[in-house]
C-alpha cells in the first residue's frame, strides 16, 4: 500500500473526529471571556446594556413578554419598540430561576453559539466534500464576528441560530421532497426555525431571497401554487408582522425604540455622493467577513465549480445578504455595525470550502507543496507581528490599506473571469492562480485567528464604569437621572439613536437622555420640571456645545468627577433664573 492510500485511508476513518476537533476549537475560542459580567468589559456598550436591563426590568417590574421595558425612559413606563425580546425574557427566566447572575446571559448566547456551529459543520457536510466541509467549518469557528455574537448580550446569537437552522433545515425538505414524500419535519423545523429568526432580528427577513431562489430552481411557476409554500409564509412572516405592528405602536405611543423607527437605515441618493459609504461596507466584508486571502480562495472555488451544490446555496445566500447591506447602507456601513454582517459569513464560509474542495482535487506536486508551505512562514511571522504589537487591522487600518485589499481582490477576481471565459476546465491548466488561491487558504485562517485575538477582553468601558460605581452611592435610590447621549445626526444619517444606555444600567437609575446637539439649559430645566434630580455629563460631549459648560457649571453644583464624567445634582431654577 502506498503512502498516498495510507494518508486516505488514516482520513476516512478519522473523518468525524476531525469534525469534532473543529466544534471543540470554535468552543473553546467561543467560551474566551464568557464569564465577564455586564461591566466596563462590555464591548456594544449600548446594546448589551439595553438587552441586560431590559432583563432586569422583566424580573422587577413583570414578565409580561410583550411589554418590555428600557431604563433610558424618562417619567414614563419605559415600553420600547425592539425585536421580539426572547432573549432578554429568557435571561430573567433563568435569573428568577437561579439568582441574579449577569453571566447566566452569556451563557445562554453561548450555548446557542455552540447549537449553531454544530447545525453549520452539518450543512457544510451535506454541500460539500469532507475536506471543503472541514475547511468551511474552521472558516466558520474561527470568524471574529461569529465569535464576537458568541457570548454577548445582543438576540444576534438567537437570530444566528434560527437563521442557519432555518436555512438547513429548508434544503433538506427541498432535497427530500418526492411525489407521496413530502418530508413535513423538515418544512415545520424551517418554517419555525426562519419565524424565530425574523422575530428575533428583522433583518434576518432577507433570507427569503435564498428561499425563492431554491423554490424557482426545484419548481418554476409550479412553487407559486404550491400550498405548502403558503403555509411556510405564513408561519414564517404573520408571527413577525404581528409583533413589529405592536412593536411600532409602543414606540407612537411612548416614544422609545431600540434603534428601528428613531434611526435613518435606508439607501438614499446621497450615498452616492459620499465615498465613506461604500468603503465601509466593503471593509466591513472584506476585512471581518472574508478577509481579502480567503476571499482569493473563495473566488476561485466559485469560478471552478459555479454549480457544486455549495455554490447553488452559498451565491442566493450571500446576494440576499448584500441586498439588505446595501438597502440598509447608513447602519451598515458603519464601523459600530460590523455585527450586521454576521449574515453572510455561513455562505462565504461555504465558498471558501468550495475552493478548499477545488484546490484538493488538483494534482499538487511536492515542490509546489514545499512552495506554499515556506509562504506561508513569512505570513505567519508578519501576523504574529501585528497581534503582539496591537496593531491596527480591520476597520482602524489605514485607507491606503484598506483599497490596496480591495484592488488585490478585484484584481484577482478579474484575472479569474479572464482566464476562465465561460470554460471552467481552463482554470486547472493555470497553476498560478491555484497556487494563490493554495497559499491564500492557510493564510485567511491566521487573518481569522489574528482578528480574534485583537478582539479578545474588551476593556474599553472601563473608565465609564468606575465613573458610575463612584456615582452610584450618592444618587438615592429611585432618583430619575439625565445622561449624556450620542450625537443627534451624523455623516451617515439625520437621525441616530442616540441613547446611551450603559450608564443607567450600571448606576441602576431610570431617567432621562439627551442627545450632543440639544444640550442646553432650556432642556435640563425642562427635564429637572419632569423629575430629574441628577445629571450625569460626559465632560467631552458637555464642552461640545459653546457655552453650555459654563453654564451648567455656574447654575448646578459637582458633586463627583471621574473618567471624565461629573455627577451634577440639580434643582429647579429659582427667582426668574431660566435656561438659554
Amino acid at each position: 500500500m502506498n503512502p498516498p492510500t495510507r494518508r486516505r485511508s488514516w482520513y476516512s476513518a478519522h473523518r468525524s473526529w476531525l469534525f469534532a476537533a473543529v466544534f471543540i476549537l470554535g468552543a473553546g475560542v467561543r467560551a474566551i471571556d464568557l464569564w465577564r459580567p455586564v461591566d466596563g468589559r462590555i464591548r456594544e456598550s449600548w446594546r448589551e446594556s439595553d438587552e441586560a436591563a431590559i432583563a432586569r426590568n422583566f424580573t422587577r417590574e413583570g414578565m409580561n413578554i410583550l411589554y418590555p421595558r428600557i431604563d433610558w425612559r424618562g417619567d414614563g413606563p419605559g415600553y420600547a419598540e425592539m425585536e421580539f425580546p426572547l432573549f432578554p425574557w429568557t435571561i430573567a427566566v433563568l435569573y428568577d430561576t437561579f439568582g441574579f447572575h449577569e453571566v447566566l446571559g452569556r451563557i445562554l448566547a453561548y450555548t446557542f453559539a455552540l447549537a449553531t456551529l454544530a447545525i453549520f459543520l452539518a450543512l457544510a457536510r451535506r454541500l460539500l466534500p469532507w475536506r471543503g466541509a472541514l475547511a468551511a467549518g474552521l472558516f466558520f469557528a474561527l470568524n471574529p464576528l461569529i465569535v464576537r455574537v458568541s457570548n454577548a448580550l445582543q438576540p444576534e446569537a438567537l437570530m444566528l441560530l434560527a437563521y442557519v437552522a432555518g436555512v438547513y433545515a429548508f434544503v433538506r425538505w427541498i432535497d427530500a421532497r418526492r411525489p407521496g414524500h413530502r418530508a413535513a419535519g423538515w418544512w415545520m423545523a424551517a418554517a419555525f426555525a426562519t419565524s424565530i429568526a425574523i422575530l428575533a432580528k428583522a433583518t434576518a427577513a432577507h433570507v427569503g431571497v435564498l428561499f425563492a431562489v431554491l423554490l424557482w430552481r426545484r419548481y418554476r411557476w409550479a412553487a407559486a401554487r404550491d400550498p405548502w409554500v403558503w403555509a411556510f409564509g405564513v408561519i414564517a412572516l404573520v408571527p413577525s408582522a404581528l409583533w413589529y405592528s405592536h412593536a411600532h405602536h409602543l414606540w407612537i405611543t411612548y416614544g422609545n425604540s431600540l434603534g428601528l423607527s428613531n434611526e435613518d437605515h435606508w439607501i438614499g441618493a446621497d450615498v452616492f455622493r459620499e465615498s465613506s459609504f461604500t468603503l465601509g461596507l466593503i471593509t466591513a466584508e472584506l476585512f471581518y467577513v472574508w478577509t481579502a486571502a480567503g476571499a482569493l480562495t473563495g473566488l476561485y472555488g466559485l469560478a471552478a465549480a459555479p454549480n457544486a451544490p455549495a455554490a447553488r446555496v452559498a451565491v442566493p445566500w450571500l446576494a440576499g445578504a448584500m441586498l439588505f447591506y446595501v438597502a440598509a447602507i447608513r447602519t451598515t456601513a458603519n464601523s459600530w455595525a460590523l455585527y450586521y454582517h454576521i449574515f453572510s459569513v455561513a455562505p462565504v464560509a461555504l465558498l471558501f470550502g468550495l475552493g478548499v474542495a477545488q484546490l484538493a482535487r488538483l494534482r499538487w506536486r511536492p515542490a509546489t507543496r514545499a512552495a506554499i508551505a515556506v509562504a506561508m512562514i513569512p505570513c505567519a511571522i508578519v501576523l504574529w507581528y501585528i497581534v503582539a504589537h496591537d496593531l491596527p487591522i480591520g476597520y482602524s487600518s489605514s485607507r491606503g490599506v484598506k483599497l490596496g485589499a480591495i484592488a488585490l481582490v478585484v484584481g484577482f477576481m478579474t484575472i479569474l473571469v479572464v482566464r476562465g471565459r465561460g470554460r471552467t476546465s481552463s482554470l486547472k491548466r493555470a497553476p498560478g492562480l491555484a497556487i494563490t488561491a493554495g497559499v491564500a487558504a492557510p493564510l485567511a485562517l491566521l487573518l481569522l485567528g489574528a482578528q480574534v485575538a485583537a478582539d479578545v477582553h474588551p476593556h474599553h468601558e472601563t473608565g465609564n464604569f468606575i465613573a458610575a460605581k463612584l456615582f452610584a452611592p450618592t444618587i438615592p435610590p429611585g432618583a430619575l437621572i439625565l445622561s449624556s447621549g450620542g450625537p443627534c445626526h451624523t455623516v451617515m444619517a439625520t437621525h441616530v439613536a442616540y441613547n446611551q444606555s450603559y450608564m443607567f444600567y450600571w448606576l441602576d437609575r431610570k431617567g432621562f437622555d439627551v442627545c450632543v446637539e440639544q444640550q442646553s439649559m432650556a432642556r435640563l430645566d425642562s427635564v429637572v420640571q419632569r423629575g430629574a434630580r441628577y445629571f450625569v455629563a460626559n465632560d467631552t460631549l458637555v464642552r461640545s456645545q459653546p457655552g453650555f459648560a459654563d453654564s451648567l457649571d455656574r447654575r448646578f453644583p459637582i458633586l463627583a468627577t471621574s473618567n471624565g464624567w461629573s455627577l451634577y445634582a440639580l434643582r429647579p431654577a429659582d427667582n426668574g433664573e431660566h435656561g438659554h
